[in-house]
């Protein structure tokens, strides 16, 4: 994918922006562009070019969601929260609160689901995460809502329907605690993190399954202060973020880039942060540690070489979501507190839309934005077992073209 023309013009507003501190001798924010292995190779830098001319700036926009906009643009789901949605090609795979233990799938051109797979032990009780893509679809499980006790990995082959499990901790019961899980191709890898015997090293271990030749390596694994934390994956990269329970909370940690074509760790970037994403070309993370609030999100684009931030306007953001169009997060202490909003700012040109399903009581879950339309759940009594879901999704110029502009709004710039 080519930068657009707006995505290429929104960044060297931004880069002018930031040029213009410089004037009255304040410090001059940079962004950081990847650096080189090779001595003989130099770091990709922007080219500057003269100030462009710009049209009334974009303004942001909300969506009252409405009975009227379910009707149109929801289907029914099952009964309960979810506890994983995900849109995979014309597909959409989940698992709710009345049935914890089930896989759902609903097509777009039908208008109710099926179940294609369930857990296959009894001590396994609530699917807690989903992966999918046309080949596979793996789940993660737990035998206890809180997560307290044990879990284990299972894989279905959606062309010949047999499940198996990959990796359990149920039976095993070491104190080995899942993190994170990403599926690419035919590749699924997996994060866990324990303690050595007397407390004073993190062990952190990436797993990478090949599903399709039933193998199973150890890609990375660490022992010291830190820990890997979180990872995206992408078809070049694995960036994974580090953290650690014994430096403090605010500290910052660098995030590392694993590269597929060499088989090590490399470095693409000095950055540091949290909550990396990937869609490629893009990569983002916070610029904010693990426990402290995003206040930052850079963007990066690896075809194009530009950086840019965008500035989150929450108390509480999360359930982040990148795509090439938009960055999607939800805010649970925005408008009220029990029916938080959808966020999404726009990659060309920063602008923003909320949207709020608080005047139909609807609790919104997993926005992610994907075939050029907004998916996401929507849940209607969420405090209940029997709580109502739907499944949505609208396409983007429906969103845009039905959102309402707020007033004397401007692009969210740093």
């Amino acid at each position: 994918m080519k930068p657009s023309p707006r995505r290429t013009t929104f960044a060297l507003f931004v880069i002018i922006l930031l040029l213009l501190p410089s004037c009255s001798g304040l410090p001059l924010p940079l962004p950081v562009f990847p650096t080189s292995q090779n001595p003989t190779q130099t770091a990709t830098e922007p080219s500057l070019q003269p100030q462009p001319s710009f049209e009334a700036p974009p303004q942001d926009a909300i969506l009252q969601w409405s009975d009227k906009l379910s009707e149109t643009y929801c289907k029914p789901s099952q009964s309960g929260r979810f506890s994983s949605l995900i849109y995979h090609a014309g597909a959409y795979y989940s698992v709710h609160g009345g049935d914890p233990r089930s896989v759902w799938r609903y097509l777009q051109t039908e208008t109710s689901g099926a179940k294609i797979a369930e857990s296959s032990a009894e001590d396994g009780k609530f699917i807690e995460a989903l992966r999918v893509n046309d080949q596979w679809l793996v789940m993660l499980i737990f035998d206890h809502p809180m997560h307290v006790q044990g879990w284990r990995v299972e894989v279905l082959n959606l062309e010949t329907n047999s499940q198996e499990r990959l990796i359990d901790n149920i039976e095993a019961k070491e104190n080995i605690i899942y993190l994170d899980m990403e599926l690419q191709g035919d590749m699924f890898y997996f994060l866990t993190h324990s303690v050595s015997g007397n407390d004073s090293k993190q062990i952190s271990t990436i797993q990478a399954f090949n599903l399709a030749e039933g193998t199973r390596e150890t890609l990375l694994g660490l022992e010291s202060d830190l820990y890997y934390d979180q990872f995206a994956v992408s078809e070049k990269y694995l960036m994974i973020s580090q953290s650690s329970s014994g430096k403090p909370q605010n500290q910052d940690f660098p995030i590392l880039f694993y590269s597929f074509e060499t088989n090590q760790l490399e470095e693409v970037m000095e950055i540091s942060g949290s909550y990396p994403l990937m869609d490629w070309p893009l990569a983002a993370w916070s610029e904010q540690g693990k426990n402290q609030v995003p206040e930052i999100i850079k963007i990066f684009d690896f075809e194009s070489a530009l950086s840019w931030p965008l500035v989150v306007q929450a108390e509480h953001p999360s359930n982040f979501d990148l795509s090439t169009k938009y960055l999607a997060w939800i805010d649970p202490t925005t408008p009220a507190k029990g029916f938080p909003a959808v966020y999404l700012m726009s990659l060309d040109d920063g602008h923003k839309i909320t949207v709020s399903s608080e005047n139909q009581e609807g609790k919104p879950q997993f926005p992610q934005v994907r075939d050029d339309q907004l998916i996401l759940g929507l849940v209607k009594d969420s405090s209940a077992l029997d709580a109502g879901g739907m499944i949505c999704a609208i396409p983007l110029e429906d969103l845009e073209a039905l959102s309402q502009p707020i007033s004397g709004s401007l692009p969210v710039m740093p």
